[in-house]
């Protein structure tokens, strides 16, 4: 046989044995013993059936990268915008997007809510769509409605089945059949709802008959309000928001999602309320390719690669947003320290630190870092992150940490890339994380009862009340 055929065949095969051996895997699955790691195990086929990324794109920042600039670019939601003020006089914008929304959408017209407290019926007028030339976030991250649809309460007395919920159907009018919730919804780092990963988790939502609404950070889907910005332990925006929701519609429950520097928010809230022994306001999370311990992903963000594909250009992004509020940050921040600023951890100690108040980076990053706080989770979380994300080294992962909290579930794929989750053969389309969080979503909405009863039954002070539904995108 000619060596024209005999090495690219060869080269082939050993390929394939590769994939199939080091690439095609079930997950690591990481949680304490009891009902929430039962019903996950009953209700999420995803993660018996593994994850099988996309052959040739596998290596972490091919994965990463791809997946930054290539998936759901046809989708640009209508989104109805609503201005949250917040009480120090800063502004949060949220995103909202309804199951109903998507037929009846004609409007492009963009303006600001009316009244940051005005209830979703009276501002449909402000409807937005995501800038289309709104730039491709970094390789690391990168509604005309009514009222959300009433909840239907589940049978409480049902108990867990192991059939698969399909997204829901609609009728003639376009209203979904199945109850529905509210999915919060939190980006990354530099993210909003734009970007293509939150694009896709809200279609998620929708498709399924839930309102999904989008968190944008200050100053991230306009100017600032305030000299005050966010950072990964700031959680009182997220408090207040959850607030909000629950208060605007006190029957519906509430679920979240939080993507990367969303997923460290969302997971500090939960564990500071566990930490209080206060409610959360929310029925669950899922958590995606969250740093467990910033200190540790800090360091591998710096090696040479890595800095050079992604730390430079989140360093550069996070000094952009600040110059483009220079005015009103100015008087309490000296601009021209970050002239020279090359990574995330010197951005972070020239600017987070001091604005948050704390004496350095250092300080920041013991505040803000999860792997301490594990046994603070009294909500179910869901986490999934992959064992090669620069951005959440395995080595960090609170693995037996994790395995000691009936709470929390960490599931660890051996490739994925830091939000990528390219699975099958088309780059273009869902990812694992879609598939995984509609299977939670349903199961979430369909069995919280359930779950909270079970948690009652434990003696006191081991389980947290739980609300009715709303889910959170983040």
């Amino acid at each position: 046989m000619s060596l024209y055929y005999l090495v690219p065949g060869v080269s082939a095969a050993v390929y394939y044995w590769y994939y199939k051996t080091y690439c095609r895997n079930k997950p690591e699955v990481f949680g304490g013993a009891g009902p929430f790691h039962d019903l996950l195990q009953l209700k999420c086929p995803a993660l018996k059936e593994g994850f099988a990324p996309i052959p040739f794109l596998h290596e972490t920042r091919i994965m990463t990268v791809v997946s930054a600039v290539a998936r759901h670019r046809h989708l640009k939601h209508l989104y109805l915008r609503e201005a949250y003020a917040c009480a120090d006089g800063g502004e949060v914008i949220l995103d909202w997007l309804n199951p109903e929304s998507a037929p009846k959408l004609t409007s492009r017209v963009i303006s600001t809510a009316p009244s940051p407290t005005a209830d979703i019926a009276t501002v449909s007028d402000a409807l937005v769509e995501p800038a289309s030339d709104t730039p491709v976030e970094s390789a690391s991250e990168v509604a005309e409605t009514a009222h959300i649809p009433v909840q239907v309460d589940v049978d409480a007395s049902e108990p867990f089945t192991d059939a698969v919920v399909a997204p829901a159907e609609t009728g003639s009018s376009g209203s979904a059949q199945r109850p529905s919730g509210v999915v919060l919804i939190l980006p990354g780092l530099t993210g909003d709802s734009s970007r293509n990963y939150i694009q896709g988790l809200a279609q998620t939502a929708q498709e399924y008959g839930y309102t999904a609404v989008v968190l944008n950070y200050r100053g991230c889907a306009g100017s600032l309000k305030t000299p005050k910005t966010y950072c990964a332990a700031d959680t009182t925006d997220i408090a207040n928001v959850v607030q909000h929701i629950r208060a605007k519609y006190p029957e519906v429950p509430v679920l979240a999602i939080g993507i990367s520097l969303g997923g460290v928010l969302i997971t500090n809230y939960i564990a500071d309320c566990g930490k209080k022994s206060t409610e959360t306001g929310l029925i669950g999370a899922m958590v995606v390719s969250a740093p467990w311990n910033i200190v540790l992903a800090s360091e591998v963000l710096e090696q040479p690669v890595n800095w050079y594909l992604f730390n430079r250009i989140l360093a550069r992004d996070l000094c952009k947003n600040v110059n483009r509020n220079a005015e009103i940050l100015r008087p309490v921040f000296d601009i021209t320290q970050l002239d020279n600023v090359k990574t995330i951890r010197d951005f972070d100690d020239k600017y987070t630190a001091k604005m948050f108040g704390y004496t350095d980076v250092n300080a920041y990053y013991a505040s803000a870092t999860l792997h301490t706080k594990v046994g603070h989770i009294k909500t179910p979380v869901l986490a999934l992150n992959a064992a090669d994300d620069v951005f959440s080294p395995y080595e960090g992962i609170p693995k037996k940490e994790a395995s000691e909290n009936p709470n929390l579930c960490i599931v660890v794929t051996s490739h994925g890339g830091h939000i990528g989750f390219l699975e099958g053969w088309n780059a273009f389309g869902k990812n694992y994380v879609e598939r995984l969080f509609a299977q939670f979503a349903t199961t979430m909405f369909d069995n919280y009862k359930q779950l909270r009863d079970q948690k009652s039954e434990e003696p006191a002070g081991a389980a947290e009340e739980l609300p009715a539904s709303v889910i959170l995108l983040q």
